[in-house]
């Protein structure tokens, strides 16, 4: 049976629907880590209605889900699952313990409000992500209207698209659980890890580049497509995600972080490349201008031209 609480927050409403079997003061701890979210956080206080969910956990193995289609509808609805979160931050030095949970549970939270805020303030480019992540969903089935590398443009723009809206989430979430500083061998963190993550993506597009090259069949691609696909929207995107928003701020002072809330996907892009530049590093990734170890458009028109040549040998 869902329990229900409504905790009233300085004129605002939060409503929790347990529907969880963890134990009570596990409840408890997530019940008083949301209401010091909503009392505290800015992000937090820009919605005079908030539902959270605590379910027990998620199919996929994520902490937290935002949903967008009640956002659509103006409603503001965060789902957390306890057994992941708890999974995540829970398993600590008895000293700690009671420490670490409540910070995952918090980092949890602010991310996804960031997510809601997202979504009301940059409200075409969520929807843009959810509209190419449906296609994308229905394009890398493998089944005869599959056409290989032919969805390789989607695959690219989503990951994009989710450099800028996890990347941003991701950052928050840090920023705000006071678990960023801004110092040189930081950045440096960041430009490396940044870096393994990019120097993986283009071992695998070599490796559906050689597919290509042989006279492996279409579904074979896909697969491997697929795989890419998957990789992408993993940790790939948060960890360069990250980078980037923390890149920009870290170098280019006149920039907020609500500044970057409010950017077009390839203006954030562009921006972070100049910085990168100003700095007199390589970019990790790019857009159109092929300064980036990893460019947009140079990586969809290689593999597109790799895929033409394809289908000609093949027909």
């Amino acid at each position: 049976m869902t329990k229900r609480l409504v905790i009233p927050v300085d004129g605002r409403s939060i409503i929790i629907l347990i529907n969880s079997s963890a134990e009570e003061s596990v409840h408890n701890t997530f019940v008083s880590v949301i209401t010091e979210v909503c009392q505290n956080e800015f992000v937090a206080k820009s919605f005079p209605e908030i539902t959270f969910h605590l379910e027990d956990e998620s199919n996929n193995g994520s902490l937290g889900f935002t949903d967008f289609d009640k956002a659509k509808e103006g409603f503001a609805v965060i789902t957390l699952y306890v057994s992941n979160i708890f999974m995540s931050f829970g398993f600590s030095a008895p000293e700690v313990f009671k420490e670490v949970f409540r910070d995952g549970i918090k980092r949890t939270v602010i991310h996804e409000f960031t997510h809601l805020w997202q979504y009301f303030t940059t409200k075409v480019i969520s929807q843009n992500i959810a509209a190419t992540q449906t296609l994308l969903k229905k394009s890398l089935q493998l089944d005869k209207s599959v056409q290989g590398i032919g969805v390789i443009r989607y695959v690219m723009r989503h990951f994009f698209q989710k450099l800028f809206f996890e990347g941003l989430a991701n950052f928050n979430e840090k920023f705000q659980a006071q678990q960023l500083i801004f110092s040189e061998d930081t950045f440096d963190k960041f430009v490396y890890e940044a870096n393994e993550c990019v120097q993986i993506m283009i071992v695998k597009i070599n490796e559906i580049q050689k597919l290509l090259h042989s006279n492996t069949n279409e579904n074979e691609i896909a697969e491997k497509l697929k795989e890419f696909y998957e990789s992408l929207s993993g940790m790939f995107s948060y960890t360069i995600g990250e980078h980037m928003v923390y890149a920009i701020l870290f170098i280019d002072h006149t920039k907020t972080l609500s500044d970057l809330l409010t950017f077009e996907l390839f203006d954030f892009v562009a921006v972070y490349e100049s910085c990168m530049l100003q700095k007199k590093f390589v970019p990790i990734v790019s857009g159109t201008s092929g300064k980036g170890i990893f460019d947009y458009k140079r990586e969809v028109d290689k593999l597109t031209l790799f895929y033409e040549e394809f289908k000609q040998k093949s027909s």
